[in-house]
């Protein structure tokens, strides 16, 4: 398709949702794109689309690195406490008074912060899983060429007009028959 056929024939409206208020964003959209040769029309519908996902999806993906990124820190972070307490526990079996409260201390900070990251570890997927699955954008449905009659005002209009004189001319004829048998006569 030429791009001049191509800006012609494109049009996108909003899908709204039930009970989502007029003056919320809108999360669907419908991308159209209108021509002849149907193999031309839906390759170019599919890169249309492919394109709108590339545009608007730079923040949420962004969103979903961070996220990533923050989830396996966190990780890291469990794991070097993980080896900490475990030298912990093992140097406690062995350790003198002094030295057992020292451990005991290391142990319970060591806990404290364990509970800290796997709270910020628990927060953070949930915030991953709401930018992968609600704020990163995706095609829904793939577009397939469909033939469409061609409708405009206009042949709207004349064919309209044409059923309205098909009408009259109809209750013209019949008009005579229909008044003489229920007594009504046309002046």
């Amino acid at each position: 398709m030429s791009p001049r056929e191509l800006r012609a024939g494109i049009s996108t409206r909003p899908i709204r949702s039930s009970g989502t208020a007029r003056t919320a964003p809108n999360q669907l959209y419908a991308v159209t794109v209108k021509g002849d040769r149907r193999a031309e029309v839906s390759a170019a519908t599919i890169a249309i689309a492919n394109r709108v996902v590339d545009q608007v999806g730079g923040y949420a993906r962004l969103k979903q690195k961070t996220y990533q990124d923050q989830l396996a820190s966190d990780n890291r972070q469990i794991e070097a406490i993980d080896s900490t307490v475990d030298e912990a526990q093992a140097q406690l079996k062995s350790a003198t008074g002094s030295e057992r409260l020292t451990l005991a201390t290391l142990l319970l900070a060591a806990e404290q912060r364990r509970g800290t990251l796997e709270q910020d570890r628990l927060q953070t997927q949930q915030l991953l899983a709401l930018a992968e699955q609600v704020e990163l954008p995706r095609i829904i449905d793939r577009g397939a060429a469909t033939k469409t009659t061609a409708r405009s005002t206009r042949n709207s209009i004349a064919v309209a007009g044409l059923i309205g004189l098909i009408i009259g001319l109809l209750a013209a004829l019949f008009w005579d028959p229909i008044a003489a048998r229920t007594g009504r006569t046309a002046t």
